[in-house]
């Protein structure tokens, strides 16, 4: 009943689009600056959560600037599928704004894979500074125009760190034989291989239940799903390392966004900039703790890995691989590390 709901008004809000504006395709009737526009934006956010709070703000934001002319009307939690069909119907139009995961453009192209390299980027600090860089605006662009798509805006749903049972995560030594369930990415995996863990790339639903049977013996993972999932029922430690973030990313399809006039866009990618700011400066940091002092009050135990670049050593054949795939990951790569240097 939920699938049926979800497409019912998929369609109803793609031709409510296509009769008020043209054609979702490229036929799309460009629209005047002040001319009254709905625009519908699907996302899994949940506005429950303080990460969950940058669509509505979003929202509310582009409704401000444009005087009420241009209405985003946002179905979140789910309600239009979740990150790859969100992105499918970015694509092809009948949603033409969405917010999702960064790693699910993996399932087209590999040129975004390289911000979630492990190890690369390991602080909010760092990652913020990426998101301004003009090596991540080439990467954004190129992917935009091999998909048909705009990306006007980035956020964040939490730095991934290792929580495990047994011990803590202090050295790379310490991971040997350990069975770490991973996302399902085959980066991460060659990098859990590289660190001497096993890689278990079970499903996010099934996280909980391995850790409770002893199917895995630890997992990376952000502090808002320890807390959302009460992982610390099951996990004893949380070693914070920065192995990568667990990045989202704010799209348009590109013929709808070629269509708004200029002071649409920009009302757009102003709205999307102070929402990302507000993410790392109040939101961000708000989850995290909440989730920690949750999470401690609980009886989990927390460590800062203090050598990470003995991690990172590990990583230089991964790092060199992405640089090979690709001049616009060189420079990415180049850049992180760079910023990286002037921030130690």
């Amino acid at each position: 009943m939920k699938r049926l709901i979800s497409i019912l008004v998929v369609l109803a809000t793609g031709l409510s689009f296509i009769f008020a504006n043209g054609t979702a395709e490229g036929g799309m009737q460009a629209v005047s600056a002040g001319e009254p526009m709905t625009i519908t934006m699907g996302s899994m956010g949940n506005p429950n959560t303080h990460t969950g709070q940058s669509g509505p703000f979003i929202v509310q934001r582009v409704g401000e600037l444009t005087d009420g002319a241009l209405t985003i009307d946002l179905y979140d939690q789910s309600k239009l599928g979740q990150d790859a069909a969100l992105l499918q119907q970015c694509m092809d139009g009948t949603v033409p704004f969405v917010a999702i995961s960064m790693s699910i453009f993996s399932n087209y192209t590999s040129l975004l894979d390289v911000v979630q390299l492990p190890f690369l980027i390991n602080s909010y600090e760092l990652e913020n500074a990426m998101f301004e860089s003009d090596e991540f605006w080439d990467l954004a662009e190129a992917v935009g125009q091999e998909l048909g798509v705009k990306i006007v805006g980035v956020g964040e749903n939490g730095m991934r760190h290792f929580a495990t049972n047994g011990h803590p995560i202090n050295t790379p030594d310490d991971l040997k034989g350990m069975i770490i369930r991973t996302a399902q990415s085959n980066m991460l995996i060659k990098a859990m291989q590289a660190c001497g863990a096993n890689a278990n790339p079970l499903a996010y639903s099934e996280v909980y239940t391995a850790m409770q049977n002893h199917i895995v013996d630890g997992l990376e993972i952000n502090l808002m799903s320890v807390k959302s999932m009460s992982l610390f029922e099951v996990a004893d430690y949380m070693s914070f390392i920065g192995l990568y973030p667990y990045a989202s990313i704010y799209v348009f399809n590109r013929n709808v966004w070629n269509s708004l006039p200029v002071e649409y866009q920009d009302a757009i990618l102003q709205a999307c900039e102070e929402a990302k700011d507000k993410l790392f400066s109040e939101w961000l940091p708000l989850e995290d703790q909440e989730a920690y002092d949750l999470a401690l009050s609980e009886g989990m135990v927390f460590n800062e890995v203090e050598d990470v670049e003995a991690f990172e050593k590990l990583m230089a054949p991964l790092y060199d691989e992405y640089r090979e795939m690709d001049p616009l990951m060189a420079a990415f790569i180049d850049k992180a590390q760079e910023l990286k240097a002037t921030m130690e």
